[in-house]
């Protein structure tokens, strides 16, 4: 039973960091047209953002794979805190190609 557990919580993890990554590089190809367009202070930041944090999602899942017994312990607490960051992104994404 622990085994499947770990097993769901690793897929869990996993599948919502990559939609995370997928996300932020829709974000990101739309703030790069932005910032071809406008080339001001406020869209490089945008990129730079989006780029930042598809990083840090692919760094969460490459740590997922080496060692996730490391996050045993903190399992659901990091995917309700990947969960909203989700929400987040999905919710910029709508509001950006509007």
């Amino acid at each position: 039973m622990a085994e499947q557990l770990y097993t769901l919580y690793l897929t869990a993890t996993t599948g919502i960091c990559l939609a995370n990554v997928l996300l932020l590089g829709g974000l990101g190809w739309f703030y790069h047209q932005g910032y071809k367009q406008a080339r001001n202070r406020f869209g490089l930041g945008l990129l730079a953002f989006a780029g930042f944090l598809a990083a840090q999602n692919i760094l969460y899942i490459a740590f997922y794979m080496m060692n996730f017994q490391a996050f045993e312990d903190v399992a659901l607490y990091v995917i309700a805190a990947n969960g909203a960051q989700t929400l987040g992104l999905v919710t910029l994404t709508l509001v950006s190609w509007k």
